[in-house]
Order: structure tokens, then C-alpha cells, then sequence
């Protein structure tokens, strides 16, 4: 199955079933440089005020920053949580 075929089935997936019985969709990259997972990223856009998130269902909904003095464009530069691996990207 080509890989964008079988992104866009998994999406389908993502809004059909309850987050616990879906599986992570890995891709195995050739030449040994590890596995990626192909989880959708819902983060369409962001500014000081707002983050746009895509749902499920494909409807953009904005996201008030954060109100701790942080801003939305902060997220890309935010540290993980204690005890929670980085996502990809961070």
C-alpha cells in the first residue's frame, strides 16, 4: 500500500476509534535510519495568541495560548515534561 494511502487510512481510523485500540503506525526508513511514527500533527498554525488545531474531523479550532506568560510560538522551543519522552520535533 502506498504510504500516503495508508496515512490517510489510519486517520480515518483516528476518528472512528477509541485512542486505546488504535495502533501506532510506524514506517521503517530504508538504509537503517530508524522508525518513524506517521501520527497526524494537528498543530496547523500558530501566533502569540492562539494555536490552530485541526481536529479528527478535519475542522480548524483555535486554542488560546497559554496563560502562564508563555506564548504559542513557545511551543516549538518547550522542553518535555519530567518523566515524558520528546515528540517528534522537540
Amino acid at each position: 500500500m502506498p504510504l500516503l494511502e495508508a496515512r490517510a487510512l489510519y486517520g480515518s481510523l483516528r476518528g472512528a476509534l477509541s485512542g486505546l485500540s488504535i495502533p501506532t503506525f510506524v514506517v521503517d526508513l530504508p538504509g537503517g535510519a530508524g522508525k518513524v511514527p506517521m501520527y497526524p500533527d494537528p498543530v496547523v498554525d500558530h501566533d502569540d495568541d492562539k494555536v490552530t488545531l485541526r481536529s479528527w474531523q478535519g475542522r480548524l479550532v483555535d486554542y488560546p495560548a497559554a496563560d502562564d506568560g508563555s506564548s504559542a510560538t513557545d511551543l516549538d522551543t518547550r522542553a518535555p515534561a519530567a518523566g515524558r519522552r520528546p515528540l517528534v520535533g522537540e
